[in-house]
């Protein structure tokens, strides 16, 4: 009995992990030298996320080889050194991949604006590159149907199953809910991923396979994220589209996800850069919130969205359990059209002068664009306009300062909150952390200008809830309202601008790289 008492001691002792082994009985006869094992004072998971790859039709004929054959590995050729020595390499999908079978309308039988659908090489270029995290909770997630959906994601899971995609699942997967949580797991250090979009573009989802931000699907979620990992990193796609600065409703979903207790937000949608803020949760803790990476590649009409931010972040858990964000910062790439063949994605630092004047926009191939400022000062000072004085121009990066933790005092909801108009009257007591205007300070805390191994768990299906400043669709599902537009409508838009609509802008649709 004495030894079986013995056996279960050492067992619990080392399933609660003691610095040191458990002590060896010896006799005087024989001296055993015991090993000392000690743990790590703390164990690190990085992060990084790049924004979105919109497929658009130039990016798409990027990749087109002489043998009808179809490569990507060039967009990632200058960045992919950048995820070595990461563990959690995030990339938003913002356009389906659905592949040639399910088609489309543009030239190269694909589709574009407003129902996009890409083909699946993209995957291949991005698994090679080392992304190990698809995110596919965007407004273009249906563009391609439950048809698309259903090729893209089982591509992922045939051909890539050791990387994961959240934020929509397979509508013939029985097995899959869209209220399982992704954790990635590293020497028992645990990070739950997710991933919502305010909208679909009012395309129907039936079965509810996208994951909506709305508010009992998030207290769901994150409900389920608190009990099985240790931090909790959030990827919204919300906001308005080339806006440089987030709105109500941005702020209104960032305090809710932090009470639900996100420890990182990193948002997109916009197709621009969006300042980066430092939240504080109910204990004070920093939360570092990431408005809008903007894209990764594409080519959008605006010189601002031809640069993304890139968001990195080091999470740690200590010996005794206690866990932080160590450190968060956001580098800066552009996207290189060059002549169209030579497409890429540098640095910017990395992305020179002599780039820049090779670059297509800037050259008489393309005479219909206003883009005819993209250059390395250009783009350096409006970085320092959106991200404020604190970026760094030498090496393309903002630092975020986590020390500078706001006072919690929420008022989002409250009819008696009182706005700021101190000063410049910028500021709005709106997200309960503090932000400093010009001439007032509100109560968010703006930095810059002010301004090795995966587990997943499913749960039960949630119903959709309305919510503040939401609007309903015909699915039932709750989207944000501000920016909500029917596929009816989108059509119409697209019709009157012609077929050359780049998802904001239009160029001579009588050319063939206008689609």
């Amino acid at each position: 009995m004495f030894v079986g008492f013995l056996a279960f001691f050492v067992l619990r002792t080392c399933r609660g992990g003691n610095a040191e082994s458990a002590p060896v009985q010896t006799t005087e006869a024989q001296s055993v030298e015991q090993a000392v094992v000690e743990e790590p004072d703390y164990i690190d998971i990085n992060l990084l996320m790049v924004g979105d790859i919109l497929f658009h039709y130039q990016v798409r004929q990027s990749g087109l080889q002489a043998d009808g054959t179809r490569s990507y590995d060039h967009i990632y050729e200058h960045f992919k050194s950048e995820l070595a020595d990461k563990d959690i390499k995030v990339l938003n999908q913002e356009t389906p991949l659905g592949g040639a079978a399910i088609g489309g309308d543009a030239p190269d039988g694909f589709g574009s604006y407003p129902m996009f659908n890409g083909p699946q090489e993209m995957a291949d270029a991005e698994a090679k590159a080392g992304f190990n995290v698809i995110l596919r909770a965007t407004n273009h997630a249906l563009d391609a149907g439950y048809e698309g959906a259903r090729s893209e994601l089982s591509y992922w899971k045939e051909k890539f199953p050791e990387v994961t995609v959240i934020g929509e699942v397979n509508p013939d997967d029985a097995s899959a809910s869209i209220d399982d949580v992704y954790v990635y797991e590293k020497d028992g250090f645990k990070v739950a991923v997710l991933n919502y979009t305010f909208d679909l573009n009012g395309i129907e989802d039936p079965n509810g396979i996208v994951s909506m931000l709305e508010e009992e699907h998030v207290h769901t979620t994150m409900a389920k994220a608190r009990e099985l990992a240790d931090m909790i990193v959030v990827f919204p796609h919300w906001g308005e589209e080339y806006e440089t600065q987030p709105n109500e409703e941005q702020r209104m979903w960032a305090e809710l996800l932090v009470e639900d207790g996100a420890d990182v937000i990193i948002g997109n949608h916009p197709h621009v850069m969006q300042p980066v803020e430092v939240l504080a949760d109910a204990d004070g803790n920093p939360v570092p919130c990431f408005w809008s990476t903007g894209n990764f590649v594409s080519t959008s009409p605006e010189d601002m969205s031809l640069l993304g931010g890139v968001p990195e972040v080091t999470l740690r858990k200590d010996k005794d359990g206690n866990c932080s964000v160590e450190s968060a910062q956001m580098k800066v790439v552009v996207t290189h059209l060059g002549n169209s063949d030579d497409m890429t994605v540098y640095l910017l630092p990395d992305w020179t002068d002599e780039l820049a004047a090779s670059n297509w926009l800037n050259t008489e191939m393309n005479p219909n664009t206003d883009n005819t400022t993209l250059t390395k000062e250009w783009a350096n000072d409006f970085c320092l306009q959106v991200l404020g004085s604190d970026f760094n121009t030498q090496t393309g990066s903002l630092t975020v300062d986590l020390t500078d933790v706001p006072v919690t005092t929420s008022t989002v909801g409250d009819e008696d909150a009182e706005t700021d108009t101190e000063g410049t009257g910028e500021g709005t007591s709106s997200q309960g952390s503090s932000t400093t205007g010009s001439g007032g300070t509100s109560s968010t805390s703006t930095t810059g200008s002010g301004g090795t191994g995966s587990t997943s768990t499913t749960g039960s299906g949630g119903t959709g809830s309305t919510s503040t400043g939401s609007s309903k669709t015909s699915s039932g599902r709750t989207t944000a309202g501000s920016n909500a537009v029917t596929l009816e409508e989108a059509e119409e838009e697209a019709e009157e601008i012609g077929s050359g609509y780049y998802d904001g802008g239009s160029y001579d649709e009588e050319e063939e790289y206008d689609y």
